[in-house]
């Protein structure tokens, strides 16, 4: 399969559909990222506790389900880190447990954080095929690691864009040694 590289963007297999997949651009999903943060600073766990779910359950859902956005958007934005600066091959299909794993083999991250994205992605699958055993404790457990997110998120992005100025000089600097060799060519010919 080919891989289709756009500015800003990456390309990599999907990992469940195995058709090559055009992510969206960093920014974007970074972006994504600190609304979503923002999002969840406005819903008051208070009013999401254990007493909503049997009266006015919007914001305990609705936490939720921020949370839930917030934890795809962050492995998106793994995804795009692991992909766009060579730490997996375009044809590689990484799993989310998997991403995060790369981030930390390479350097990105360290022990201490995977272990918490690690348990992230646990509560999001947990939220998307078992909602019913998700708590108010579990919430609240989740929103202690927004930090986190937070953290990584800029981290991540800060990484990809110093990996592609990096990358541009290189092919700066190839085109100016091809340019010179070219030139030496035709004033010895």
């Amino acid at each position: 399969m080919v891989g289709i590289t756009l500015p800003m963007s990456i390309s990599f297999l999907h990992p469940y559909n195995q058709k090559p997949h055009i992510a969206e651009p960093f920014d974007l999903i970074y972006s994504d990222i600190i609304r979503y943060l923002h999002d969840a600073e406005q819903i008051s766990l208070q009013k999401a506790g254990e007493t909503a779910r049997n009266s006015d359950s919007r914001n305990y859902y609705a936490a939720y389900m921020v949370e839930f956005a917030l934890i795809n958007r962050m492995l998106d934005l793994a995804r795009c880190c692991v992909y766009s600066c060579g730490y997996a091959g375009q044809n590689e299909v990484l799993k989310n447990k998997v991403l995060i794993k790369r981030l930390e083999d390479v350097g990105v991250i360290d022990e201490y954080t995977k272990q918490e994205l690690l348990l992230c992605i646990d509560r999001r699958n947990q939220i998307s095929h078992h909602f019913r055993t998700c708590t108010y404790h579990d919430l609240v457990q989740l929103y202690k690691k927004n930090e986190i997110m937070r953290q990584c998120a800029e981290q991540w992005r800060e990484h990809i864009k110093t990996h592609e100025q990096k990358h541009d000089v290189r092919v700066a600097g190839v085109v100016a040694a091809i340019f010179l060799l070219v030139l030496t060519f035709f004033l010895l010919y």
